[in-house]
């Protein structure tokens, strides 16, 4: 049975969507000091994230994991994803990425129409080399976003965003080759 955010997306070009995981897929599990703090867990737990990406792949929309965080964690997220999402390949790539900053390089690369990320300083980089990209701060913070910088406290939120204004820009991002990824994300 079609969802109706399938439906709302049947006369628009799909869009590839970068996803961090800690904050946004699962709930961070620590006090965090700093923005460079790694979470913990290595379960989707945040509430209907599970649901909302669902949704998003029915859509026909490329989900991109993209995620800093050191070898070993990468290596127990990527091994707990793959238990517990509905098939091996659900999200179209994984990325693990050494510095925050070479999400900037990931996004390029693969052509990202939007990143949803908890963290400011993060998306700040990106929309600076990027700005014509859509990004979705997910934070619960009471601080002011910035301009083009949409701030979103849930998944319903972003599904909202989502299908309510992104899916209708028409402006599509187109992967470019020449960014190198070498020694900037671990391979898993």
């Amino acid at each position: 049975m079609a969802t109706a955010a399938a439906a709302d997306t049947t006369d628009t070009a799909p869009l590839r969507i970068g996803i961090d995981f800690g904050g946004v897929l699962t709930i961070h599990d620590k006090t965090r000091t700093s923005e460079d703090d790694e979470h913990r867990s290595v379960e989707i737990n945040m509430p209907d994230a599970m649901k909302s990406l669902l949704q998003l792949k029915e859509s026909g929309h490329k989900l991109y994991l993209i995620s800093y965080c050191g070898e070993r964690r990468a290596q127990e997220t990527k091994k707990s994803l793959l238990r517990t999402l509905p098939s091996k390949n659900f999200f179209d790539a994984l990325y693990f990425t050494q510095r925050t900053s070479n999400k900037l390089d990931v996004c390029q690369a693969l052509g990202c129409d939007i990143i949803i990320e908890d963290r400011l300083k993060t998306l700040k980089h990106i929309q600076h080399t990027v700005p014509t990209m859509k990004f979705l701060w997910f934070t619960s913070s009471n601080e002011t976003q910035p301009d083009d910088i949409i701030k979103v406290e849930s998944w319903s939120d972003v599904m909202k965003t989502i299908t309510d204004t992104l899916i209708h820009d028409s402006h599509r991002h187109q992967p470019d080759r020449r960014v190198i990824l070498t020694g900037k994300v671990h391979v898993v």
